[in-house]
């Protein structure tokens, strides 16, 4: 497994993005229990999604993952900025 050393924790309270958090119920490579206090750390709007019975290496397959992606991204396209004009 990838180490890094960075201290996620730290940077994540100065972070204003966005994040869609999908946690798998079941993961034993990142614990939910981790993936909850990076949330709770997080500087931006979370939008998090637990899916049961899943692990780290079944996500992707649970019912409602991809929609779920694909709805998080559409949340941007629909925004008004000013950069398209």
């Amino acid at each position: 497994m990838l180490r890094h050393p960075f201290d996620s924790a730290a940077i994540a309270p100065s972070v204003k993005t966005p994040m869609l958090a999908l946690i798998a119920a079941e993961d034993t490579t990142i614990s939910p229990l981790h993936s909850e206090l990076m949330i709770g750390k997080w500087g931006g709007k979370v939008i998090r999604k637990v899916f049961d019975g899943a692990d780290h290496n079944t996500i992707q397959l649970a019912p409602g993952y991809w929609q779920n992606i694909q709805m998080f991204l559409d949340s941007f396209s629909s925004e008004k900025g000013s950069s398209d004009q």
